[in-house]
């Protein structure tokens, strides 16, 4: 009986051999072959969400440049930045104010555009914008923003989300641009900075574009400045808070796709970065 039992067994184990175990390891290859297959469609897809939202992201980018292009061409302007105090200095105020208000009414479809500063090296103080009183300007932002904008000259430096360089404004955090405006002296020929403009950008007017865009559950895309600062995240209260270093760092080519953990969790990472600015579109699937 023990003998034919332990046969029985043998047997048993041999089915199991060539039956079962051929099953499990065909199961297996296709949950694998599936799985490999559902990561590469979902990493298609999002690639070409994240390159539409890239070139949304341009488009805008190259209307606010030739915003400060257009401003930073205009002479008559630049000339009248560099006049000293005197007593015309409030005509010089009033005149430049209109021929920058002049200018952005070319501009009236730029939807988002918050305000327009130029700050003179001559410590005068030109605004156009949402608000008309600007008392009290935020002294560290300016300067960090001028010594940003004088590295990059003569391009324009694209600072990501800041606290908006005019405390009283309605708009607390805001997108910024900034350019050094520059004039040829007559005597010397060389070109020298007369002073700092600054066009601010609303950061509602993103959030509410990318809120809109579903890439399926429990995914969402992120917009990162070039300091590493949330400009768009679908939770709000996230906006310009830093991203770590670590995942920073894997973000290092113009675009690209790798797997991290986040939150825990195996997560398909799709990037692509900005020429322009160095702003990152990020798209994260679980």
């Amino acid at each position: 009986m023990l003998s034919r039992l332990t046969i029985f067994q043998k047997a048993f184990a041999a089915l199991l051999l060539v039956s079962v175990i051929p099953l499990l390891v065909v199961g297996l290859t296709s949950y694998q072959l599936s799985r490999a297959t559902l990561a590469e469609q979902a990493t298609a897809a999002t690639t070409a969400v994240v390159a539409d939202q890239k070139d949304y992201l341009e488009l805008h980018l190259q209307q606010i440049d030739n915003l400060i292009a257009n401003i930073s061409g205009v002479e008559a302007i630049i000339d009248s930045l560099d006049q000293p105090a005197s007593t015309t200095e409030t005509y010089t105020n009033l005149a430049t104010k209109a021929r920058i208000g002049y200018i952005l009414n070319g501009y009236t479809n730029l939807k988002g555009l918050v305000s327009i500063d130029i700050f003179t090296l001559r410590n005068h103080h030109y605004h156009v914008g949402d608000t008309l009183n600007v008392s009290t300007i935020r002294t560290d932002v300016k300067d960090r923003i001028f010594d940003q904008a004088m590295r990059s000259q003569p391009k324009v430096v694209w600072t990501g989300i800041e606290a908006n360089i005019d405390a009283n404004s309605s708009y607390p955090q805001v997108m910024t641009a900034a350019k050094i405006l520059t004039m040829t002296d007559p005597h010397t020929w060389q070109s020298r900075p007369v002073a700092l403009l600054v066009v601010n950008y609303d950061v509602d007017d993103l959030y509410d574009h990318f809120r809109h865009i579903n890439l399926g559950a429990g995914a969402y895309l992120m917009v990162i400045d070039a300091h590493n600062r949330i400009m768009y995240h679908p939770t709000r209260a996230f906006l310009g808070d830093s991203v770590s270093t670590a995942f920073m760092q894997r973000l290092d080519q113009a675009a690209g796709t790798f797997t991290d953990s986040i939150d825990n969790q195996p997560t398909i990472v799709t990037y692509q970065r900005l020429a322009l600015s160095d702003w990152v579109v990020v798209s994260l699937i679980p």
